[in-house]
């Protein structure tokens, strides 16, 4: 799998159940574990939005949890890590903390307006609109959801809070 060089000196990835930081950005790539100083603050006009290419919109995550072939093989003791949601289209809303599920190895989607192209995309799409992330209000359900997935389809997943988004059009 290949990530976005960021942050600097930092490789471990969002897949690998470890303790250090979790933070990282996925935009066409992942970016390797950061902390909130690292990516909680990247707006537009931020020189580090440059590293991340390939998408129209900068997905900023916060882990919840790793889940390898079905299990539960991490969970983010500090995820109440007093930060609160960044700059996102999810800000306002009711229930702004939610969930999407990430995979290690690429999904396709059937998008009817693109003929016979697919979305390929690291991500689990919403079944109404696949250009859109399957979002969860309840981490329960998001946890039960990709505990499942990665099981049914030998993949790893992560479960992480939608933390911000910038929208780079």
């Amino acid at each position: 799998m290949e990530f976005y060089p960021y942050p600097p000196g930092k490789n471990i990835s969002p897949f690998e159940p470890s303790e250090e930081d979790n933070y990282f950005v996925h935009c066409t790539l992942f970016s390797y574990l950061g902390n909130y100083e690292e990516f909680g603050t990247i707006d537009l006009f931020d020189d580090r939005n440059k590293i991340f290419w390939g998408a129209w919109v900068l997905c900023i995550f916060k882990r919840n949890a790793v889940i390898q072939k079905g299990k539960i093989t991490f969970t983010n003791l500090n995820f109440d890590d007093g930060h609160i949601i960044g700059k996102s289209r999810l800000k306002n809303r009711q229930e702004p903390i939610q969930y999407a599920i990430l995979t290690n190895k690429v999904l396709e989607y059937d998008i009817p307006s693109w003929s016979n192209d697919t979305f390929k995309t690291h991500s689990i799409q919403d079944e109404k609109d696949p250009l859109q992330l399957k979002l969860f209000v309840s981490l329960k359900d998001a946890m039960e959801y990709a505990i499942h997935f990665s099981k049914e389809n030998d993949m790893d997943c992560i479960v992480a809070q939608w933390f911000a988004d910038i929208d780079r059009r």
